[in-house]
Formats: C-alpha cells, structure tokens, sequence
C-alpha cells in the first residue's frame, strides 16, 4: 500500500462548482491514508463514511445519511484542472406495481 502525500490535491473541503448541494465532503490524509467525512450544511449532520478506498486515480466512498437512511457511493477523481470529477451511484429501494405493460400506475394518471 502506498502512502499518501499530505499535499495530495484531493485534500480540502469539496463542495459541487455551483454550490447548489447541501453536501460538502472533506478530505484530510493521516497516518498516511485519506480520511473523509461529509456533512449536511443547512443541519451540520454528519454522514456515516465506510469503505474508503485509494487506486491510486480515484477515491471512493460509501456514504450514509443517518436521518433518512440514503446511501451512496461516491468515486472522486481529480482533473488536471484541480477540479474533481465525481460520481454519485444512488442505492434504494423500489417496489413493483401491479400494473399490466403500457398502463400507468393511477397515481400518475391525470385527469
């Protein structure tokens, strides 16, 4: 395993480039691997932070939301540009309606 620079352009407070998210996600480097932590900005709640993985190009993360139990994976990749690329894949729950092919669920019918 490689240690990783304190210096790493990763390292700092991320938040998306229009600042139209709640979310900020802060990412810090001790004892030689990265440390992440988000946080909620409107209530300060803290996300549950697991699997924090290094390959060397992108960090990747799962992320809890404690309140509402919503969990994502996030995968972190730096531009040359010092922007960081990120990817969000949503994990939840869906159920099937009981409805025959083509027809809409009633509730998305209009009148």
């Amino acid at each position: 395993m490689r240690t990783i620079n304190k210096e790493h352009p990763l390292m700092g407070t991320w938040v998306t480039e229009d600042e139209d998210s709640n979310l900020a996600i802060v990412i810090s480097v001790q004892r030689g691997r990265f440390r992440v932590s988000g946080f909620t900005q409107s209530d300060g709640e803290f996300n549950r932070i697991r699997n924090v993985k290094w390959d060397g190009k992108a960090l990747s993360f799962d992320s809890i939301v404690p309140s509402n139990g919503w969990r994502t994976l996030v995968v972190f990749r730096v531009g040359r540009d010092g922007c960081a690329k990120v990817d969000f894949t949503v994990f939840e729950v869906w159920k099937k309606k009981d409805v025959k092919p083509g027809e809409l669920p009633a509730a998305w019918q209009t009148k």
